[in-house]
């Protein structure tokens, strides 16, 4: 058996050496493998990458500045990491972004003896720890419980551990992950709720992976009503990634659809400057993109748009 870890770059040089040490220091139960995808990076993440690799050309394979012209920054990296999935021959699969890294050496041990003990698990999940801005770690305060967890109760009550928390039985192809590149999505929720597709996950209450946050990132720099409209998104994009979780995947975003759909009127002035951005990322949800444009739809529409809201509320609350 053999494990791939995926790890994105870009520049990253000051957690280089983190992440990657983080790996080598894992008290390996079976083989494993690296792939790396530096994005580009202009400051020193490609030389120390190249460093490690040189160490250990048997275990590290690096995709270097290839050519990737997504603009928006989900996507891009979603690509990146579906690019190293065509590559990696491993039964087991993590993701890492370059600035995290693993703080627990004996996980791996604890994933496969319970990949070995039920074969219907396809997530081993653990708790995480998380840095913002540099300063005092701190565990998350989980809602999960150590044990099995039905993919359907994972998703439909909104529980979450970062995808990078979790190790997957690989379960990728090369159709689906043609899919995925079309959505261009895989990244954190989506990535957990694709692998669950395929059976349940037993969730350990110990934390194993430094999770770094800062104000500036692409997600806090974000106001409430940005947030909450990209997860009102998620509902048709997750939808189309794991079509058999739909149900579930209403549920856990229905507060987001509510929220919006109560917002409609105001939307404009909320999302201010970004608003002509998110219109156009809407293009293809009609319901969401419609709240949007709500002051210069005609009133068929607006009735179309009420009554498809209900049945979202029906759904949510008895189906």
């Amino acid at each position: 058996m053999k494990i791939t870890f995926c790890i994105t770059y870009h520049n990253q040089e000051n957690f280089v050496k983190d992440s990657l040490e983080s790996i080598f220091n894992i008290d390996f139960p079976i083989d494993f493998e690296i792939l790396i995808y530096d994005d580009c990076s202009t400051d020193n993440t490609l030389v120390k990458v190249k460093e490690y690799q040189k160490k250990f050309p048997d275990k590290i394979k690096l995709f270097a500045n290839i050519n990737n012209n997504e603009t928006d920054l989900i996507k891009r990296v979603s690509l990146n990491r579906l690019y190293m999935a065509e590559y990696a021959s491993g039964d087991y699969i993590m993701f890492l972004d370059g600035d995290d890294f693993y703080c627990d050496k004996s996980f791996l041990k604890e994933a496969i003896e319970i990949f070995e003990k039920n074969q219907k698990i396809e997530a081993a999940a653990f708790n995480f720890e998380y840095i913002f801005d540099n300063k005092k770690k701190e565990i998350f305060e989980q809602k999960l419980k150590t044990g099995i967890i039905s993919a359907k109760e994972y998703i439909s009550k909104e529980y979450y551990t970062p995808a990078g928390a979790m190790v997957f039985k690989n379960t990728l192809t090369k159709d689906s992950i043609q899919k995925l590149k079309r959505i261009k999505n895989f990244d954190d929720n989506s990535i957990t709720i694709f692998f669950l597709q395929a059976g349940n996950l037993y969730y350990t209450d110990k934390p194993i992976y430094t999770y770094r946050q800062n104000a500036n990132s692409s997600w806090n720099s974000k106001n409430k009503t940005e947030q909450i409209l990209l997860n009102a998104l998620d509902y048709k994009l997750l939808s189309d990634i794991s079509p058999m979780l739909k149900k579930e995947i209403l549920k856990r975003e229905f507060p987001a659809l509510k929220y919006i759909y109560k917002h409609r009127k105001n939307l404009i002035n909320e999302l201010a400057s970004n608003y002509n951005q998110y219109l156009q990322l809407s293009a293809n949800d009609v319901f969401i993109n419609r709240l949007l444009n709500w002051k210069n739809i005609k009133l068929k529409e607006k009735i179309k748009i009420f009554v498809q809201f209900q049945i979202y509320k029906f759904k949510a609350k008895y189906l």
